[in-house]
């Protein structure tokens, strides 16, 4: 019974040994031992930049010090949000701490009173997609859109919040016109890739008309217009001025893949290229009348009106030009826009002088099959 006892109380002293010496220990322990980075000058700052939470936070979550020490004495730093700091940072489009700081605070903000999770998983979409400054400042901004303000987000410039107010409008409009969700997303997809912030504007005037078509691929070779289809102040990406080519004034443009087959045709023959004149050829919106303003397809930099340079504009059908063109221009892409047979079609009465660029195997099929643009595109969408 001794023996027990006394195996007792050494067993409690050694217990009492352990607690001592933990305690002695821990009393002396650096608790940033484990944080990444550490050393005794870091350390000072972070003891004087940092409250005694975001130390404990620092400690518990071992925060390597690389990931937050560019902004440890500015004021406005959080240590909670350094992760949405560096998504910021990352995109380059941020180079004052400051505000860098500022929008990561208001967006982390914003987000914690809207969700009440996956916080980081939203910063990170909305600040990939360039769409922080949007959500922040627009009290309008429908997260489930994001993925529209991110399609729409690129035409507009640096803090342009604007994006957030159109594409509600727009979409209101295309409710309007009956498009179902998936259309609306299938139709911004195709506009925002062809039109800049402007002509998307223009264009969407029309959209709650219902008895208007609203181009969504002004840039296909096989659309045409009329007055019922409509492009807005569309412009061309790759206009080129028309050189060493004979034109009614200088500066005269086309698109680029028409030039092309255009300065081909010309050195085809000696005749063409010694008599044809461009008499007209890309016009820009601004130019056309009020009932052509995003209806003429001379808005296109497809379309050409040609003449001879020694006879009258209305003499031109009577011409060895007009009939080579007429024979020949298909095998380069151009089809005659306007011909007599088809004026049921086009609406539009016959004109010699008008050719369109379509593209070589197209303008062959048109050419063979005797039909124009809109021949083909009713048959296209059977």
């Amino acid at each position: 019974m001794k023996k027990t006892f006394q195996t007792s109380l050494l067993f409690i002293f050694i217990i009492a040994l352990f607690i001592g010496a933990f305690f002695t220990i821990n009393r002396k322990y650096d608790r940033f031992y484990r944080v990444k980075g550490i050393d005794n000058d870091k350390r000072a700052i972070i003891e004087q930049y940092l409250s005694e939470s975001e130390q404990n936070y620092l400690v518990q979550n071992q925060i390597p010090l690389t990931a937050f020490f560019d902004y440890v004495e500015y004021d406005q730093f959080d240590l909670r949000n350094y992760r949405i700091y560096n998504l910021l940072k990352d995109t380059g489009r941020y180079n004052d701490n400051n505000t860098l700081l500022t929008i990561g605070n208001d967006l982390q903000k914003k987000i914690a009173k809207n969700f009440s999770s996956n916080n980081y998983a939203i910063a990170q979409t909305l600040i990939e997609d360039d769409l922080e400054y949007g959500y922040i400042n627009n009290d309008d901004f429908n997260s489930e859109d994001i993925n529209l303000y991110a399609l729409l987000r690129p035409l507009y410039g640096n803090d342009d919040a604007s994006y957030v107010d159109d594409l509600n409008n727009y979409r209101e409009a295309l409710t309007k016109r009956g498009l179902n969700e998936s259309d609306i997303v299938s139709f911004m997809t195709d506009v925002v890739s062809v039109y800049k912030k402007n002509s998307l504007k223009q264009l969407m005037t029309q959209a709650e008309n219902t008895g208007m078509t609203l181009i969504r691929k002004p840039n296909a070779l096989s659309m045409y217009l009329n007055a019922s289809r409509y492009i807005g102040s569309y412009v061309p990406d790759d206009l080129v001025l028309i050189q060493d080519i004979k034109r009614y004034r200088y500066a005269m443009y086309l698109r680029s893949d028409a030039y092309k087959k255009l300065t081909e045709m010309c050195k085809a023959d000696k005749t063409i290229n010694s008599r044809l004149v461009i008499y007209k050829a890309y016009t820009k919106y601004a130019s056309l009348s009020d009932e052509e303003k995003g209806h003429s397809e001379y808005q296109l930099g497809l379309t050409l009106s040609f003449t001879d340079r020694y006879v009258d504009y209305g003499s031109f059908d009577e011409t060895k030009v007009s009939s080579w063109l007429k024979e020949n221009a298909y095998k380069y892409g151009f089809v005659l826009r306007y011909p007599s047979e088809h004026a049921d079609k086009t609406g539009h009465a016959y004109d010699a002088h008008v050719y369109r660029f379509v593209g070589v195997k197209l303008a062959k099929k048109l050419h063979e099959q005797n039909k124009v643009l809109e021949n083909y595109q009713e048959e296209s969408e059977e």
